[in-house]
């Protein structure tokens, strides 16, 4: 079984690549880039850097080959801080990345459908730790290099500080509603591409890598970082290992990260037939762009997506299917930005975790029921919430009734207990108010003006954000606005607070305030 999974791993790309037809390869399609300063070799790291690397690496117990784990890293931090460092530098100054650190144990995950069929399985590749901490130094120049540059990443969430599905999420709905708001309607295409990580050839990796200014011994290392990879499946449940090394052909697929990606390409016009034209010259475009860069766009999984006034009169695009709603880096959106198929998913979510959480109880101490409350169950109420906590106060209190039957398992509560100074004990935030956290903090994070900015007069608004005009209930969805207005219902000195002290503040504030509702957080800022 294993051999089988690592011969099929080895071989996806290339039998996906050859299903369809390739354009001709393109490095940047928006022209040649302005490279003022090439990078020619890394700068070497340090024990202080390193050192804030390996304390910064998660807490886990897997291992790659080597079965050197982060946990093992982290303890023995102090004793392999000096030989690391030589090795890190020793391969930026050489070009040349460590040959057993280009070695990968790989274990199949099932996603979904028959587990007979491997293509219903998820590649994730346990790399060497030590090859983690070199990557991140590398990673470091990259982000450094592209800085000095002035070559700047709007569009992209991944691989990037403060970045991630999350942010790109806000961006996409917020786009949608502004549009919306404009009077326009908007067509969303999702894009699935099949085996993403895989398909990447490593001629057009390094190809890129040369047009945004890698040169000589820093471009050499990421050429051999690229070589002469191989993996070994192994299969835990039934102690079975391959029963050799088999060579990595395209790119190396990411730890914990899916082989397959979904693109949104948005498109929005007051004008139906002029939407259309729009919508379809974008998906011709990306669908060109896939051919000639070692991308399969997937017909068959690709959705069409359309809101606004013009919903019904938009033709479907030949090949793909108009839908109602589709899901989205793990969020389910709606022709009507409703949230109610989401939150029929996550109250689905919340029900299992409640099963998990009596289990706990049962067996266990109150330490470890906390660490499987926040675990498996607030974390789930935490993604996406800036997005689904603007739904109706019905849709709402689905899942704050849920979250209440978690408290009462936990504290041993009657199912007519009130659950309000509980909250407070076990200091766990209620979903209301772990929305009204992160729409406040994401506000602040953005550049909204404010009555300071406007004026210099010290006067009882001047911290206040400035809210803009708008005509419709839906814009005060949008994650911004809706954090805009609840930061300037807050206590003015909570309001003072240095930006950088205001989420922990803030956390403890509300923690003491368990809300039921915006409303009701509303009304009290009211009184």
């Amino acid at each position: 079984m294993a051999n089988s999974f690592n011969k099929f791993f080895t071989s996806v790309a290339e039998d996906t690549l050859n299903r369809v037809d390739k354009g001709d390869p393109r490095t940047i399609p928006s022209g040649d880039l302005n490279i003022a300063f090439p990078l020619t070799e890394f700068e070497p790291t340090s024990k202080r850097e390193l050192s804030k690397i390996i304390r910064n690496m998660k807490n886990k117990t897997s291992a790659g080959l080597d079965e050197f784990s982060s946990v093992m890293l982290r303890g023995c931090e102090k004793e392999l801080l000096e030989p690391l460092l030589h090795v890190v530098n020793l391969s930026l100054r050489l070009g040349v990345c460590p040959k057993k650190m280009k070695s990968s144990k790989v274990i199949p995950l099932h996603k979904q459908g028959s587990k007979h069929d491997l293509e219903n399985y998820r590649p994730i590749s346990l790399v060497s730790t030590f090859s983690k901490v070199i990557e991140k130094v590398v990673h470091m120049r990259i982000c450094e290099h592209l800085q000095k540059n002035s070559i700047q990443l709007r569009e992209q969430h991944g691989f990037l500080s403060k970045k991630s599905t999350l942010t790109a999420l806000v961006e996409l709905v917020e786009y949608i509603i502004d549009k919306l708001e404009e009077g326009h309607s908007v067509t969303g295409v999702y894009l699935d591409l099949s085996k993403a990580f895989d398909c990447l050839g490593h001629e057009l990796i390094l190809a890129k890598l040369s047009k945004l200014g890698f040169r000589d011994t820093a471009w050499n290392w990421f050429s051999n970082y690229l070589q002469d990879r191989d993996q070994l499946v192994e299969l835990r449940h039934f102690d079975n290992k391959a029963d050799h090394l088999l060579q990595v052909k395209s790119a190396p697929h990411y730890q914990g990260r899916s082989t397959g990606t979904t693109l949104s390409l948005l498109s929005s016009s007051i004008s139906a037939e002029d939407l259309e034209i729009k919508g379809y010259i974008a998906l011709g475009l990306a669908m060109d762009y896939c051919n000639g860069n070692d991308l399969v766009f997937n017909e068959t999984k690709t959705k069409q997506l359309v809101m606004g006034s013009k919903r019904d009169t938009i033709s479907e695009f030949p090949g793909l299917q108009l839908v109602e709603s589709t899901k989205h880096l793990g969020i389910v959106i709606d022709g009507k930005l409703s949230w109610v198929q989401h939150l029929n998913i996550l109250c689905g979510k919340l029900s299992s975790g409640i099963f998990a959480l009596r289990r706990v109880k049962s067996v266990s101490n109150i330490e470890a029921v906390k660490i499987t409350y926040f675990s498996i169950f607030e974390s789930h109420l935490r993604y996406g919430v800036t997005l689904w906590g603007a739904a109706s106060q019905l849709h709402l209190e689905r899942v704050l009734i849920i979250q209440k039957k978690a408290l009462r398992i936990m504290a041993d509560l009657e199912w007519n207990e009130s659950c309000r100074e509980h909250f407070k004990r076990w200091r766990i935030l209620t979903v209301v108010n772990i929305y009204i956290l992160e729409v406040i903090i994401l506000a602040c994070k953005k550049s909204i003006p404010r009555g300071e900015d406007i004026h210099q007069h010290n006067t009882r608004f001047a911290h206040n954000f400035i809210l803009p005009s708008h005509n419709s209930r839906r814009f005060e969805m949008k994650p911004t606005y809706a954090g805009a207005r609840l930061f300037n219902l807050l206590p003015e000195e909570l309001k003072r607070t240095d930006p950088k002290a205001l989420k922990g503040k803030l956390y403890e504030w509300l923690l003491q305030r368990p809300f039921y509702s915006v409303k009701e957080f509303m009304d009290w800022a009211n009184c």
